[in-house]
């Protein structure tokens, strides 16, 4: 058995500073917190998380959204930025669903065209709005296929000047 010095982060988790810090003065030295974690500790870090509960995410696999992700096929847990769904479904009460399921039944088509023999983390597509008081128009828009704040497969779906 092959005998290996103790890790600083068992966890496999990034080292806040404040964390940082306190293992080094917990014995740690300088060059195993950096063979641990070789980009130093995290200064910081704006979670999906955050951006859901500050707004500037919607969190579509929730509900009352769920059920029109799961009617459209998708199945990871999918979020639109508050500026695409203004664009598209609207931004103010109430919600209409029609052009939501329309966002995301258009989000998973583009994915079906997907070649399969080149993956990518990234589909352009774009939803044809309606409204009453004007004529209809094209929204382009783009999805991202990224890690969640654990790693998880996660889609976002923006305007194409945002990332």
């Amino acid at each position: 058995m092959i005998d290996r010095p103790p890790r600083p982060s068992r966890s496999g988790r990034l080292l806040d500073s404040q964390t940082w810090e306190a293992l080094r003065r917990a014995g740690f030295s300088q060059q195993q917190l950096y063979d641990d974690q070789p980009f130093g500790p995290v200064l910081s870090a704006y979670s999906r998380a955050d951006a859901i509960r500050d707004g500037v995410l919607i969190d579509l696999s929730v509900p009352p959204w769920l059920p029109l992700a799961r009617q459209a096929g998708i199945g990871l847990p999918v979020a639109i930025t508050a500026a695409a769904f203004a664009q598209t479904v609207g931004d103010r009460p109430p919600v209409d669903q029609g052009r939501l399921s329309a966002v995301l039944v258009a989000l998973r088509e583009a994915i079906g065209r997907l070649p399969r023999d080149r993956p990518t983390d990234r589909v352009h597509f774009s939803v044809q709005v309606v409204t009453a008081d004007r004529p209809p128009w094209a929204v382009p828009l783009w999805c991202l296929c990224g890690p969640g704040d654990n790693a998880e497969p996660v889609l976002t779906v923006m305007l194409p000047e945002e990332d």
